[in-house]
């Protein structure tokens, strides 16, 4: 069960050691309130490049493009009253 008080996602690199490829995974930190403990989910979200640069997977990208039209819209400020803003905050983490 995750808990309400779940902490941002971050990006983490985790490298296989059998093959040498740097993963790149989006890692959800939650509170267990069953198992009373913290854990982790992760998403694979793409791999290091030969040069260190990132690449993303489609899902990655998909979810960058839907997100961040409306996080621009919040972010530019009081272009609607609270409530909208409430709103839109709910649909931002619903998608996250």
């Amino acid at each position: 069960m995750i808990d309400a008080n779940a902490k941002p996602t971050k990006i983490i690199h985790v490298t296989n050691k059998k093959n040498g490829v740097t993963y790149l995974y989006e890692d959800q930190a939650f509170w267990n309130s069953e198992k009373k403990r913290g854990e982790h989910k992760r998403k694979c979200i793409g791999r290091l490049g030969p040069d260190g640069d990132e690449i993303y997977n489609e899902y990655y990208q998909a979810k960058k493009q839907a997100v961040w039209p409306r996080l621009r819209l919040l972010l530019a400020g009081k272009l609607f009253n609270q409530e909208e803003n409430r709103k839109l905050q709910i649909g931002l983490a619903r998608v996250a």
